[in-house]
């Protein structure tokens, strides 16, 4: 006979009593019960170093991120700063545009990003068709007040104008459009497929709104960002 195709082991199984060797007394008994503890071991190890793999979390929400992945639990956080920044009529230019050249602009342009908020303490939430949104947080940094937080975040914004000007699309000189406003917002990872690490709460929902009615260019900021900002920038 053939041999059997290679089935892949699921990370977590369950044992039915009624129907399992292991316990109807048909196996091989409390060996085969310490050999079935082991491959748990092993695959609670795989899972481990995943959870613990820096190209799986960032270095910067990761241990945020492993501790809710565990448990499924949102947190609090006292206060953030939140930034939005959307290009500016890049939907409007994709109706002739190849899906290679789009796609290859965005993560050329996005993994610019990426590295600005690296290097600034601030972290990535994720990407919303061509807005990249991003929060600066005490959890995992240590700063001195609310306004070195905001003022983390406003450096990202401001290289982010500088980047996509030196990055024109196809030979069109784009331009972002920011919004930033800061406050509590309560973070975790929802979903069952592809689940996402997001943050909620009106500190959120205003920075999305200072972004949509903000200019090209410009970064329009909340009063409170303002007042925080007004004596640093």
């Amino acid at each position: 006979m053939p041999p059997e195709k290679h089935r892949s082991k699921p990370l977590f199984r369950f044992l039915r009593r009624d129907k399992n060797p292991l316990f109807t007394g048909d196996g091989p008994g409390l060996q085969g019960l310490q050999g079935l503890q082991g491959q748990q071991t092993n695959q609670s190890d795989s899972l481990q170093k995943c959870m613990t793999n820096d190209s799986f979390f960032s270095n910067h929400v990761g241990g945020v991120v492993r501790g809710y992945l565990s448990s499924l639990l949102g947190k609090t956080h006292p206060f953030c700063c939140v930034l939005f920044a959307d290009i500016v009529g890049f939907t409007d230019l994709l109706s002739n545009k190849s899906a290679l050249l789009v796609v290859r602009y965005l993560d050329t342009l996005f993994s610019k990003f990426d590295e600005v908020c690296a290097k600034n303490g601030v972290e990535k939430i994720k990407t919303i068709g061509d807005c990249y949104m991003c929060v600066a947080w005490r959890d995992d940094i240590v700063v001195e007040s609310d306004a070195a937080i905001c003022s983390q975040v406003m450096n990202v914004a401001q290289a982010m104008h500088q980047i996509i000007s030196m990055h024109p699309f196809d030979g069109v000189l784009l331009a972002i459009r920011a919004g930033m406003n800061c406050g509590p917002a309560v973070s975790g990872i929802i979903g069952k497929n592809k689940f996402c690490f997001d943050l909620w709460g009106d500190a959120v929902n205003v920075a999305s709104r200072m972004e949509t009615t903000g200019i090209p260019k410009g970064t329009h900021v909340t009063r409170e960002v303002y007042q925080l900002l007004k004596d640093t920038v």
